[in-house]
C-alpha cells in the first residue's frame, strides 16, 4: 500500500502538517482545499478524510475554525447550519468553508514559519514562484557560509555554531565530529617551523636600508619558530573498513580543510593525520599505482603486524 492510499484509507493516523507535506511531495499535484467536519463528534483526530477532486485534494478537518463541529459561530447560526444540512442544502456550509479554508492556510503557514525544515520544504515547492529572499540564502549570509561548495553539503544545521564570534577548540571538535560522523581530535601545535620570505632574511651590506647592524637582534637562517599558529587534526577511525573508506575518498581532505577554514575565519596552517591502529594498515608495497604504492618522504608503517594494537599516525592525502 502506497503512502497516498494509506492516507486516504486511514487519515486519522496522520497530523495535519504531515498530510500537507505528503501531498506536496506526491505526484498528485494540485490545489489543496480545506473544509471542516460539520457534524459534532468525539474524535480527537485532526484529519477526518482526504479525497481527490477535479481541482485537487480536499482535506476535511475536525479542528477549530469559523464553522463546523468546533466553530466560533453563535449557536443560532450553527443551528441554522445543521438544519440546512439535514435538508441536503450545503449552500451555507460552502459559503463558510471559503473563510475556513483561508483560516487553515494561515494556520499552516504559522506552523511552517516556526519550523526551519518545513519552511525550506515550502520554498522548494514554490521554486521560481518564490518572491521573498530564500531562507537558506539568508542563513548562509548570516553565518557567512558559501551558497554552494563542491566539497561541503548540509552545513546549514551548523550555521549558529559556525557564526559564533568566539572560537575554541572544543566547538571545532564538536563541529567536525558531528558533521563527518567520525571521532576527530583537534589540538594546537606548540611550535611549528616556517620558512622565512626573502624580504625577511637577515642581510649584511654597506647600504643602511638593507643592513642588519651588528649588536642588534637578528634572525640567523632561513626558518623560524612560531608558537600556537598551527592546528593538528587527528581522525580516529573505529575499524579497518571505515579507515579504508575514508582513505579512498579523494574529497575528504579538502572537505575537512574547508570546514576548518569556514569555522576559524582566518588562515591557519592545518596538518591532518589518521590516528589508527597498526592492524588497520596494509604492508607497504612497490607499485606503479600511486594510491597504494610506497611514497618517499611520507611516513609508512613497515611492519603493521608487530604491535597491532599500537596507534600509528598517517598523513591524510589531499
Amino acid at each position: 500500500m502506497s503512502i497516498i492510499e494509506k492516507l486516504s484509507s486511514e487519515p486519522g493516523r496522520f497530523d495535519l502538517i504531515q498530510v500537507v507535506r505528503i501531498l506536496r511531495h506526491s505526484a498528485q499535484k494540485g490545489r489543496l482545499s480545506f473544509a471542516v467536519e460539520d457534524m459534532p463528534h468525539n474524535s480527537l483526530r485532526q484529519v477526518q478524510s482526504v479525497s481527490a477532486s477535479s481541482k485537487g485534494m480536499k482535506i476535511k478537518l475536525a479542528m477549530e475554525a469559523l464553522a463546523g463541529a468546533k466553530s466560533v459561530l453563535p449557536d443560532y447560526i450553527y443551528e441554522q447550519l445543521l438544519a440546512s444540512l439535514h435538508t441536503d442544502n450545503y449552500a451555507l456550509l460552502d459559503f463558510l468553508n471559503i473563510f475556513n479554508h483561508r483560516y487553515y492556510q494561515l494556520y499552516i503557514t504559522g506552523l511552517e514559519r516556526n519550523n526551519l525544515l518545513l519552511r525550506e520544504e515550502q520554498e522548494r515547492c514554490d521554486g521560481p514562484q518564490l518572491t521573498r529572499f530564500p531562507q537558506r540564502n539568508a542563513l548562509c549570509a548570516l553565518a557567512a557560509l558559501p551558497d554552494s561548495d563542491q566539497y561541503l553539503n548540509g552545513l546549514m544545521s551548523y550555521s549558529v555554531l559556525i557564526g559564533q564570534k568566539s572560537k575554541n577548540l572544543q566547538a571545532l571538535k564538536q563541529l567536525l565530529s558531528s558533521y563527518f560522523q567520525l571521532q576527530i581530535e583537534v589540538r594546537v601545535l606548540l611550535k611549528t617551523h616556517h620558512l622565512l620570505p626573502k624580504s625577511s632574511l637577515s642581510q649584511m651590506s654597506a647600504a643602511q636600508a638593507t643592513n642588519n647592524s651588528l649588536g642588534r637582534g637578528m634572525c640567523l637562517g632561513k626558518t623560524c619558530q612560531l608558537q600556537g599558529k598551527s592546528l593538528e587534526i587527528r581522525v580516529c577511525p573505529d575499524s579497518r573498513k571505515q579507515y579504508l573508506q575514508i582513505a579512498a575518498d579523494k574529497s575528504f581532505a579538502k572537505a575537512l580543510q574547508r570546514t576548518v577554514e569556514l569555522y576559524m575565519r582566518e588562515f591557519n596552517p592545518i596538518r591532518m593525520y589518521f590516528y589508527v591502529k597498526r592492524e588497520f594498515l596494509a604492508e607497504p608495497q612497490l607499485s606503479s599505482n600511486r594510491d597504494c604504492a610506497l611514497r618517499l618522504g611520507e611516513s609508512n608503517c613497515l611492519a603493521p603486524g608487530r604491535r597491532p594494537d599500537a596507534l600509528q599516525q598517517m598523513l591524510i592525502q589531499g
